[in-house]
C-alpha cells in the first residue's frame, strides 16, 4: 500500500513531503531560488525557508510580505513553493500570485496537484505566466525515502506579472529514469 494513503498527505500542517530533487533542479537552473516559502529546515530545498523553525517566518500564508533577496549571499528573489497538499492548497495558491505582484514583480513557482475542476484553479492557477502539466505522476519523497506515485496529476505554475497575459500552458516531460 502506498503511503500516499496517510492522512499527513493530506493535512495542510504536513510539510514533509519534499519535491523530487530532479524537478527542483531542473527549475532552479533557470530561477535560482533563495526561498522555499513552505517547508521545514530538513524539507527545504533552498538555503532559506518559511516554516516551522524558521527564522524569517512559521507562517507564510499569515505574512504580508515573503523576503525576497538576500544581500548577504546576493541571491536574486525568486521564490519556490511546494505547499502543504490538504483543503488550504487554493490559498497557498492565491497568495503566491498575490507575492508575486509586489516589488514591481518576483518570480514565484509552485508545484501543486493539478486540480483543474477547483474555484482555487480558475481563480489563481491560471493567472501564472506558464503552466507546466507533468506527464505521469510525481514521486515525491519523505526525508531520504523515494514514496508511490502521488495520487493525483502534478503541475507548475510559474507566476510573474509581466507575463500575466500570455498563460501558456504545455506537458513537462520526466526523465525516463523517474517514471
Amino acid at each position: 500500500m502506498s503511503n500516499w494513503k496517510q492522512d499527513g498527505l493530506f493535512s495542510s500542517k504536513d510539510m514533509c513531503w519534499q519535491t523530487p530533487h530532479w524537478l527542483f533542479d531542473e527549475l532552479n537552473e533557470t530561477f535560482l531560488f533563495n526561498l522555499d516559502a513552505a517547508a521545514t529546515k530538513e524539507s527545504s530545498l533552498c538555503i532559506r525557508h518559511l516554516g516551522p523553525g524558521s527564522s524569517l517566518g512559521e507562517d507564510a500564508l499569515a505574512m504580508e510580505r515573503w523576503p525576497t533577496g538576500d544581500s548577504v549571499y546576493n541571491l536574486p528573489g525568486a521564490v519556490w513553493l511546494n505547499p502543504p497538499y490538504g483543503r488550504d492548497v487554493g490559498m497557498w495558491v492565491q497568495k503566491a500570485y498575490e507575492q508575486s505582484l509586489l516589488d514591481g514583480g518576483r518570480h514565484v513557482v509552485v508545484l501543486t496537484f493539478a486540480r483543474t475542476d477547483t474555484r482555487w484553479w480558475h481563480d489563481y492557477a491560471m493567472k501564472a505566466s506558464r503552466i507546466l502539466l507533468i506527464k505521469g505522476r510525481l514521486k515525491f519523497r519523505q526525508g531520504e525515502k523515494e514514496g508511490g506515485p502521488s495520487p493525483a496529476p502534478s503541475a507548475v505554475l510559474i507566476f510573474h506579472p509581466k507575463w500575466e497575459s500570455r498563460c501558456l500552458v504545455e506537458t513537462y516531460e520526466q526523465p525516463k529514469h523517474r517514471k
